[in-house]
């Protein structure tokens, strides 16, 4: 009886093993690229200390191979920041800005979005800075 036991475990051991083995063998193999993936670049690249506002134009490079961006959030770097605004957007893009961020959206679809490849220089923060004079 004891014998007939161990028997069946190993039996149900080998199919539950055949069977997850079958189950990976089914599942294709996805190739993960860089279909999404950005970088941005900032003019100017510096800000005095104690600077009440000043307009920063930044922009956003689609270095992916097959999604286009439809949102762009831009964070201010450090609590020596505050964003007073978020005055340029590409067209059709809409804008909510609060003291730590500016977040841009297009517009429903994807007729405006950054393509992959393309580039847009239409986004804009106002910053200002504490601190004493100086620079950041």
């Amino acid at each position: 009886m004891k014998r007939l036991r161990t028997s069946r475990r190993r039996s149900l051991t080998f199919v539950l093993a055949a069977l997850a083995v079958a189950a990976v063998a089914a599942v294709p193999v996805v190739s993960l690229g860089a279909s999404f993936a950005a970088r941005a670049s900032v003019d100017p690249v510096v800000q005095n200390l104690q600077d009440s506002g000043t307009v920063l134009t930044f922009t956003v490079h689609n270095t992916g191979t097959s999604d286009s961006i439809g949102a762009v959030e831009i964070s201010r770097p450090s609590t020596s920041f505050t964003v007073v605004a978020c005055p340029q957007a590409p067209v059709g893009w809409s804008t909510q800005a609060s003291a730590e961020k500016c977040r841009y959206r297009s517009a429903s679809g994807t007729a405006d979005d950054i393509a992959p490849g393309a580039s847009d220089n239409r986004f804009q923060v106002t910053s200002a800075t504490a601190g004493r004079q100086g620079r950041l």
